[in-house]
């Protein structure tokens, strides 16, 4: 017998009609009915079903009577509605299989066309599977069967399967049009906890030659009480596909209340067509240690129409924190790899003596013992290329007199997965006080291809570290984050800015190497002050009125030598000033102030000295002028200060920083020969002193 439609429905006795059987293979004549372990009881939801049981030790077939014809083209469509009865037990939500196979012509099995595992997505919920498939019109294989079977490898004595219908129906043709509706409910009442769900489904299809379109909703709403919690669910689903294109709403929401203190809400909404997609999702969470709230929106764009306000504003690529279970919301370390024997996760506790437990800025914590070696937890790893920047921040502290270095470290591998080089990221803690850091760029390195994070507490050290709040980011290039006159406002008021190079703080716009201590960088303050140690200003040499702090001006009214403040003097080997090398003398000259004269005849250095008031931090400058018009006869710039060793000059500005001393102290002015090879006898090489500052 062949047929291009089969019905199975359970019927009255120990079989199905019009006709089932448990043999799949051989003649129709030599097949026998349904029964064996199977039952048939009625169902107040399914009416009449064959029953199962999971106690079943092989496979139980569920096929028709007949064959079906395997003609090239043809296509048919299965429908099996089936419920699994009790709890999930190992594999048994995927117990009920699907099969289609190819027989001879004296109905023997040769090959299997489809097989298809109809998995329960819920227990005790009446579920509609469909199958569809294509027959081949393989030569030696004119019949098919499709048939359903209960795995015996996959049940268990304390579930069992219900099958209401199996409906095999031939879907080949110019047009098919589908409509259906199905309710499903299920209610539960047991001496410690009550269940009540409900779905309803809508489905519409038309098939037209190779082009399907097909629409689908489906409704669940759950809900679950026991003695200690009450959790209520709800699931929407809409979509719609014609051919390979498809749109699909997803709405999803949860609330949970326990008795132990805790409270979770949550809902989802995503949107989704062919490529393009858009989320929205809300959670909220309350339990002993504190509360924790997400507002999350992706989309390509995201028009917001009307004012903003946001007390944190992070610029990423959206590609996420990159740490896992960064903030420890849960208590655990999921996400994260082992844990050392010295690192745990402890609890906020506001009834602590230590304040670092106090005053946690998050329910849990990861706390860092000492330990002699390094010790480290994998906390997060990700796919990266040569020259992409990451930027870590977290939230540390340590106990009352703790001496710890900890901090997040990136292992960098490349695509074998050898180590190409790490880059670590630490901080001192010494106290219970938390501090936010947020570290400098790390670059990933040149053959770079993945990255493991890792949090860790460097050897030795006291006390213990604590950390939470890990965040890694990987920051935006190749891309404008603020397009040109996207950004229009009065006023930016923050702490901290840094551009390349330029850094601002508290209102002191500084170089990045700014460091008075060494005299590298500059600093320009609010207050007005300029520390530049090294200044080159070309001709004219300063600006009218440019100078508003003048310490001295060399002139005719320049005092005698001496050592008291604002006094010249010099000095010649051994303490000396040899006959025919004096001092500096007025010179009247026009644009000419105080010179010094010399008859130079052998290499030696010349000292000019000018005494003035400083204080440890002092930028002193004096501007000079060689009147020699190229350096031929080898003067040369020795020093500005004790220690600070400048190049050769013909004219210019000598300055330097006051050592760390205060009080009344010289400043040393000092030209000498280069070497005795390339001195050359000079008169009246004369050194003119323009100006000191400070």
């Amino acid at each position: 017998m062949t047929s291009s439609r089969l019905v199975l429905l359970a019927g009255s006795g120990p079989s199905w009609k019009p006709s089932g059987t448990y043999s799949i293979s051989g003649p129709v004549e030599n097949k026998s009915p349904l029964g064996g372990q199977a039952t048939f009881p009625t169902d107040p939801y399914m009416g009449r079903v064959v029953g199962i049981p999971g106690s079943i030790t092989g496979n139980f077939h569920i096929a028709p009577m007949g064959y079906l014809p395997n003609v090239t083209g043809k296509t048919y469509r299965a429908t099996i509605k089936a419920r699994h009865n009790s709890a999930f037990v190992g594999d048994s939500a995927n117990a009920l299989i699907y099969l289609v196979r190819k027989y001879d012509k004296d109905f023997a099995s040769v090959t299997d066309i489809r097989a298809a595992a109809l998995t329960f997505p819920a227990p005790n919920s009446i579920r509609t599977f469909q199958v569809e498939w294509t027959s081949d019109g393989s030569s030696g294989a004119p019949y098919i069967l499709p048939f359903a079977y209960v795995s015996g490898s996959r049940t268990s004595a304390s579930m069992s399967i219900d099958i209401q219908s199996i409906e095999v129906v031939d879907i080949t043709g110019a047009a098919e049009v589908a409509a259906n509706l199905s309710n499903n409910y299920l209610t539960s009442a047991q001496t410690n906890a009550a269940i009540a769900a409900v779905q309803t489904s809508l489905s519409g299809q038309i098939n037209s030659g190779d082009t399907a379109l097909q629409s689908n909703i489906n409704s669940i709403l759950g809900l679950t009480i026991s003695p200690s919690s009450a959790l209520a669910t709800t699931l929407t689903n809409l979509q719609s596909t014609v051919g390979s294109q498809s749109a699909s709403i997803s709405a999803q929401g949860a609330a949970l209340a326990t008795l132990q203190g805790n409270a979770s809400a949550s809902y989802v909404l995503r949107a989704k067509a062919g490529g393009a997609s858009a989320l929205l999702e809300i959670v909220a969470a309350d339990n002993p240690n504190g509360p924790v709230s997400v507002f999350r929106v992706a989309a390509t764009d995201i028009l917001l129409d009307g004012s903003v306000a946001a007390r944190q504003l992070v610029v990423t690529d959206f590609s996420g924190n990159l740490v896992n279970n960064g903030a420890i919301p849960y208590g655990d370390t999921r996400g994260w790899g082992p844990l050392p024997a010295s690192f745990a996760v402890v609890a906020r506790d506001p009834a602590s003596t230590a304040t670092v437990l106090q005053t946690a800025p998050t329910g849990y914590i990861l706390r860092l013992a000492t330990d002699a070696a390094p010790q480290v937890v994998e906390i997060g790893r990700f796919d990266c290329s040569a020259g992409e920047r990451f930027v870590a921040s977290y939230s540390c502290a340590g106990n009352s007199g703790a001496n710890a270095q900890i901090g997040i470290q990136y292992v960098w591998f490349d695509a074998d997965g050898a180590v190409v080089a790490n880059t670590g990221r630490y901080t001192t803690v010494t106290t219970g006080v938390w501090q936010s850091v947020t570290t400098p760029a790390a670059t990933a390195p040149a053959g770079a291809a993945k990255c493991v994070l890792r949090a860790v507490r460097i050897g030795g050290g006291s006390g213990f570290g604590f950390f939470t709040n890990m965040e890694v980011v990987k920051q935006r290039s190749g891309q404008t984050l603020v397009t040109p006159n996207s950004l229009t406002t009065e006023l930016v008021n923050t702490e901290d800015f840094s551009a390349k190079g330029l850094a601002v703080f508290g209102g002191a716009l500084q170089s990045d190497n700014f460091n008075a201590a060494t005299g590298t960088g500059w600093q320009l303050t609010k207050a007005g002050g300029l520390k530049i140690p090294y200044l080159s200003v070309s001709t004219p040499i300063l600006a009218p009125n440019a100078i508003s702090r003048m310490v001295s001006v060399a002139s005719s009214e320049v005092v005698a030598p001496g050592t008291g403040l604002g006094k010249w003097n010099r000095q010649y080997p051994p303490n000396a000033i040899p006959s025919g090398r004096p001092g500096p003398v007025d010179e009247t000259r026009s644009g000419y102030a105080d010179y010094l004269t010399a008859t130079i005849s052998a290499p030696y250095t010349y000292d000019l000295y000018f005494w003035i008031s400083a204080t440890a931090g002092d930028v002193v400058a004096a501007i000079f002028r060689n009147a020699q018009t190229s350096q031929y006869n080898g003067w040369a710039h020795r020093t500005v200060l004790d220690s600070h060793t400048g190049d050769s000059y013909n004219s210019g500005a000598i300055m330097g920083v006051i050592p760390g001393v205060s009080g009344t102290q010289s400043l040393t002015l000092a030209f000498a020969g280069i070497s005795g090879s390339s001195w050359t006898s000079v008169a009246n090489a004369t050194i003119t002193l323009m100006a000191v500052m400070k």
